[in-house]
This record gives C-alpha cells, structure tokens and sequence, in this order.
C-alpha cells in the first residue's frame, strides 16, 4: 500500500461525478490492536452501502463499487503492514486506497466528488516533513507530521554502503567503524586507512550517497516538504554535497539514528521544522490582518466559497475541527446552512478546500483560538 501524495490529491480534486465514496479511518499498527482494524473498516463498509443507497443507487450497484474494499476484508497481509491512518476512495472509474502517517477521525462520504478536508494536515504541507537516516548499514526515510513518523520505503537506489560498493579494498589497508567516545551511546563514524585507503573509502561513501539520493528523489516526486538529515558528522556533509532536493533543512541531528528511538528522532526533526511552519501561518495570517476590510480578504462562509470556486483564494484558514453543512449554489453565489445534515448534504468548509486547492490556493489548519475573527474559514483574495 503506499502513502498518500501530491499526485493522489491532484487526481482526487480534478475528478467529478456521482458516485463517489471516501472513506476515513485510524489504524492499529502493533500486535494484537491490529485486530481491530476489520471490524472498524467493515462498519464503514457498511455505513457507505447505507449512504449511496439512500441517495438512489441500487443495492447491488453499491456491493459492486465497493467490492475493492470488501475484498480487503481477509487480506492479512494488507491488515498487518498499516501506518496510523487509512484512505480509501471508490468511483466507477476505479478506486484508491491510500496509507497516512495520522489517524483521521472516522468518516465516510458519498456524493459527486472525493471529500479532502481530512487530508488537508498532510497534504497542504502544513506540518508535514520527511527525516532521512543515514546509515552505511541500512538508510531509512521517514514521513512525519505533529503526530509521529512512518516509515517510507526508498526505491530506485541502494540503502547500504554494501549494495552501492563496486570495488573491494583490502581489509589489511582500510577498516571502516564507529566509536563512542567518552562511552557515550551515541557512535561517532571514524574513517582509517593506509595509502589514500581513507580516500577510497569516502569515495565508496559518496557513490553510496549518490545513489541514495536517487532513490530519495524518486521517493519525494511531487513533494514540496522539508527533509532532515540524521548522521554522524563525517556523513552529514558528505550527503549534502550529493543531494539534489531543494528542500533540505540547512540544520540536522548530527548524531547516530541507531542510537535513538522513533519517539526521539520525531522530537529532535520537529524542533528543526517546526518554526519554517510556525513562520509561514504567522505570515499568512498578519497578511490577513494588513487586507481585513479591504475587499480583499473575508470570513464571511459565503463569499469564501464563492471566491474559492470562481478560482480567486490565494490562502485558505479553516479551523481544525470545524464543519459547516449546507449547499451552496454556485448561481446565486449563497449557501444554505444545515444544522442536521442528510445523505447529499456536504461539508461546505470542504468544498472551498477542494476547489481553492484545484485552482492553485494555499490552505492552513489552524487551532480555533487562531482562526482570523474566530471564524470556521477566512481567505485572502487574489482579487
């Protein structure tokens, strides 16, 4: 199963027509929680037969667009590799399911078009990074966000010194390990040799590192999200010099990955992320603040979703949390609220995320007490 990505939103936004379900769900990583998975994703299975079919479609036209997802119900396979969250989505042209590194709140959805809000802290590059240890043994790429870090597989290049290798050096002239000084747990990396052997073996470490980049490049395709490096110092900059993403964090954890659990890794990634995000929602929302009463910002629901759908919001605040229910039509350019929504009756905060992210927006998640004039959306207009 693979993560959820740029090119996937893209693909989500850009299709239209009845019907279409999205399915949300947490998932159980470890042992025996595992179990309860199943349960959890037939449960909503079944609420999304209930929704299309109290929208008009017929009982076995519904089995049938969710046969991909029934057909999950015994793959242990598939149930026993889960990260923290799950994303499903079914059409007549096909179906996605989809891995994330959170765990949503559980929600289905059925009408003419995939429901995105509950993506929207991942894919909106708000919060979201990558971390890539370095490791002569084993390199591994992580995604994370404020919640936690998931694992990411790396393809199209090696991961170990052993694999990228295509000369031998005598073992007389060159040993590579790690030491602890001072008895320290962290290792520090250590290059010895005899004759230029210290040489050839960084040489063995940059074609290494070349290849790895290769494989982060191909494993961030379609990304725009910070990467952290964790190494020993000689690694580091070593990496550095090979690596082609554009955005790579100028600070690292310049110390051994083996030498920390995950729950660390995530700390020590987050201190060095967290303020370029903090940066950029500090900046949206101050502009918000120059342009409040000018015309071209609002948090009037309407005229937000309106602006959103001609195409005109240049950044979109939505509260973390909020749903607004109604309709909206897009003639008259108003909205009808609903207190207690019906099957056909979508979360209008939603729809302007999918259609300012469709026509180019920037959308922020932000804590209630945070939102401009405390209300459930704000946008800035691009005119």
């Amino acid at each position: 199963m693979h993560p959820l990505n740029k090119d996937d939103l893209h693909g989500l936004i850009e299709t239209r027509g009845w019907p279409r379900v999205s399915l949300f769900m947490p998932a159980m990583k470890r042992g025996e929680e595992t179990r309860q998975n199943v349960p959890r994703f037939k449960n909503l299975l079944s609420a999304a037969e209930r929704k299309l079919t109290e929208r008009g479609l017929r009982g076995p036209d519904a089995s049938a667009l969710l046969k991909p997802g029934t057909d999950l119900i015994d793959d242990e396979d598939f149930w026993n590799h889960q990260d923290a969250g799950l994303a499903c989505f079914f059409s007549g042209e096909g179906h996605r399911v989809r891995s994330l590194p959170f765990g949503p709140p559980e929600r289905v959805f059925a009408g003419d078009r995939f429901e995105i809000k509950p993506l929207l802290p991942l894919l909106a590059e708000e919060g979201r990074f990558f971390l890539l240890a370095l490791d002569l043994k084993r390199a591994r790429l992580f995604e994370g966000n404020s919640e936690g870090l998931v694992k990411r597989p790396l393809e199209g290049g090696p991961t170990s010194l052993d694999e990228a290798r295509r000369f031998d050096v005598p073992e007389k002239q060159l040993r590579f390990h790690t030491a602890s000084p001072g008895g320290r747990r962290g290792r520090e990396a250590v290059f010895h040799g005899q004759g230029g052997a210290a040489d050839v073996e960084k040489d063995a470490v940059r074609q290494f590192f070349h290849g790895l980049d290769r494989a982060v490049q191909k494993s961030l395709a379609g990304t725009e999200a910070p990467l952290v490096l964790v190494g020993t110092e000689p690694l580091v900059p070593i990496y550095r010099r090979a690596n082609r993403y554009p955005r790579l964090e100028e600070n690292a954890i310049v110390r051994d990955p083996e030498s920390m659990d995950d729950a660390e890794l995530h700390r020590r990634a987050l201190e060095i992320v967290r303020p370029r995000f903090l940066e950029a929602r500090h900046r949206a929302r101050l502009r918000y603040g120059d342009l409040a009463g000018t015309g071209k910002a609002s948090h009037h629901l309407p005229s937000v979703i309106r602006a959103a759908w001609e195409g005109r919001v240049d950044t979109l605040f939505l509260a973390e949390g909020a749903a607004e229910y109604g309709l909206f039509d897009p003639d008259e350019g108003g909205i009808e609220e609903i207190v207690d929504p019906a099957p056909g009756e979508e979360d209008l905060l939603d729809l302007a995320a999918h259609h300012a992210l469709a026509k180019g927006g920037t959308v922020h998640v932000l804590p209630p007490e945070e939102m401009p004039e405390g209300a459930p959306a704000a946008a800035l207009f691009r005119y």
